[in-house]
């Protein structure tokens, strides 16, 4: 039986949990896979082979050259490539082949006493780079919320691969006050966080936003800590651990490297990543280990938690209200009075003191989600416990008089909208801006344009513009935006590799139950690799009847094959074939 065979039918047996761990290990790229053989044709790829490679500590790699019993070999990769290492030493890549020319000896590991978690938090803290960690561990949650915040108020278009357009990066680079490399990195964590997602080349709010933002920033901490820890892999987290010794001077790339001595630390690479995201977490102060790293890969991200809590800045709960419509936070906002604030403004720079803006479009936003303008003047009054500049009177009143001028309406057979104006002269200013060429608008009447393009293209385009656009109905009803609240307690969508799983046992149910497809994939490996396969068919009596069957081939919907108990040949029609099963 070939490779793909054995290895597809070992991954059927693997539970949710162990197949999501090896698929992590092995970088799958799980859009394409239909069912296990794809699975496990894409483990057996080169690129697979070399990411599992990279994920195995120095035991494991020491068993697959001598072929001793070692609990990685549960791993069903660990058989097949111990295999073809027997058969071809070069097979498994030049780097593997470095490792281990000259014997065996290069891959044994010095024997270091296991410490536990209680014996590691012992060891003397260095204050300098414990208050470095916690303050870039808070800055990263920052950063990872106000994703979500501009998320709400912005388009933002995906990227190639989950990824950013350059505008929006540079963008948040000054927002947040970072370098654009460090936007990437945090994006990809907001992503493994379920912050952010991608529908139809889109980002928008994820699964767990809303809870995001109902938590405390050392609870939004733990999230993001627990989804480093998954794109790890428990079992590494465990192995690392256990190689930590009390008071050592050893970087986090350096004790990958000693664990996982194939680890690829270059620039992309996973390895380098992980560093990345720990540096950016505060799990690292400039590579160094801190404490409550020891307890994160232990398994216990509850004690980092408590642990890290102690280094994060102070929260206040009062801001300082200018005449020039701006708002100054001295000081990090507790989470509440943040949420409060976020309603009606928008943000100019972030960081341990933040600088927002009352502007037009954060008022006009703050009345869409059901606010009133008395509302908002309360708010500011009790958080900043001061009079109202009357700059910031002007603004509030302006807003509520020209709220709801551009209604843009979505026109539900073309899939593109409407535009309705309150007065001919703001129709006409709005088709000849040219900055709107990229929305086409195009009037039909006095006061009601067209655009081919959908809602929330247009809706966000003459926002960007600085038009005070609001999404509503064919009555004139004003849609509001929805609230992150309404989030709250929804389940998470499955992240792809899990969505894959589910895909994947759903195959497997398709090919039970005598799905066509199914059927036909399964019966073309079984010739292209000479295997067997056991068959239930439903006979003119309809008697079911079980076959052990060597396929020869396959055409004009029936199924020609070797009966191996009975030797003669059968030719038997696919739709009475009621499920198969590779052997």
């Amino acid at each position: 039986m070939s490779d793909v065979l054995g290895l597809a039918q070992s991954l059927r047996k693997l539970s949710d949990d162990e197949l999501a761990d090896l698929c992590r290990r092995c970088l799958v790229q799980s859009i394409h896979l239909k069912d296990f053989f794809d699975l496990a044709e894409q483990l057996l790829a080169q690129r697979s082979v070399q990411a599992w490679l990279a994920s195995q500590n120095r035991a494991t790699l020491t068993a697959l050259v001598d072929q001793k019993s070692t609990p990685a070999a549960s791993d069903p990769m660990f058989a097949v490539l111990a295999r073809r290492y027997q058969t071809d030493p070069k097979s498994l890549g030049d780097g593997f082949a470095a490792l281990v020319h000259g014997g065996t000896s290069n891959l044994k590991m010095a024997e270091v006493a296991p410490n536990s978690v209680e014996q590691r938090a012992d060891s003397k803290i260095d204050e300098y780079e414990a208050k470095d960690a916690g303050i870039r561990g808070f800055l990263a949650i920052q950063a990872l919320t106000e994703f979500v915040y501009e998320l709400e108020h912005k388009y933002l278009s995906e990227v190639g691969k989950a990824g950013l357009a350059l505008p929006d990066v540079k963008r948040f680079a000054g927002l947040l006050g970072i370098e654009r490399d460090q936007v990437r990195d945090l994006w990809e964590l907001a992503h493994a966080n379920n912050l952010v997602s991608v529908q139809e080349s889109r980002w928008v709010l994820g699964g767990m936003a809303g809870v995001w933002l109902e938590s405390k920033v050392n609870e939004r901490w733990k999230f993001s800590v627990d989804a480093w820890l998954k794109l790890l892999g428990s079992s590494s987290g465990l192995e690392l651990a256990q190689q930590l010794v009390s008071g050592e001077r050893r970087t986090f790339a350096e004790l990958l490297g000693d664990v996982y001595p194939l680890a690829d630390s270059t620039p992309g690479s996973r390895g380098a990543k992980l560093a990345a995201h720990a540096e950016l977490l505060g799990l690292t102060s400039k590579g160094r280990l801190q404490p409550w790293l020891c307890s994160a890969l232990a398994q216990d991200s509850a004690a980092a938690q408590l642990a890290i809590n102690k280094f994060f800045p102070k929260h206040q709960d009062r801001v300082i209200l200018q005449a020039d419509l701006s708002v100054v936070a001295p000081g990090p906002l507790d989470e509440s009075t943040e949420n409060e604030l976020r309603e009606f403004v928008e943000a100019d720079s972030i960081g341990l003191a933040a600088h927002f803006r009352i502007s037009a479009l954060s008022v006009s936003y703050a009345l869409e989600r059901g606010h009133s303008v008395q509302q908002i003047r309360e708010t500011l009054l009790r958080i900043s416990q001061q009079a109202l500049p009357q700059p910031v009177e002007y603004l509030l009143n302006d807003v509520s008089k020209r709220f709801g001028r551009i209604k843009v309406i979505a026109d539900e057979s073309t899939g593109g909208c409407f535009i309705r104006v309150n007065e001919p002269t703001l129709a006409i200013e709005l088709v000849n801006d040219l900055r709107h060429r990229i929305i086409a608008l195009r009037q039909l009447e006095p006061e009601l344009l067209y655009s081919k393009y959908s809602v929330d293209v247009v809706y966000f385009t003459l926002r960007d513009f600085g038009h005070l656009a609001v999404r509503s109905t064919a009555d004139g009803t004003v849609i509001p935006p929805l609230k992150l609240s309404q989030r709250i307690g929804s389940a998470p969508k499955p992240a792809a590799i899990e969505a894959m799983i589910l895909r994947l046992r759903g195959s497997e149910l398709k090919a039970a139950e005598g799905d066509d497809e199914s059927k036909l994939r399964q019966l073309q490996l079984a010739i292209k690799n000479k295997a067997s396969v056991r068959v239930i068919y439903s006979g003119k009596d309809a008697v079911q009847y079980e076959f052990l069957l060597e396929p020869v081939g396959v055409a004009n919907g029936r199924l020609r094959a070797r009966d191996r108990k009975a030797d003669i040949e059968r030719t038997l029609p696919l739709a009475n074939i009621l499920s198969l099963e590779l052997i």
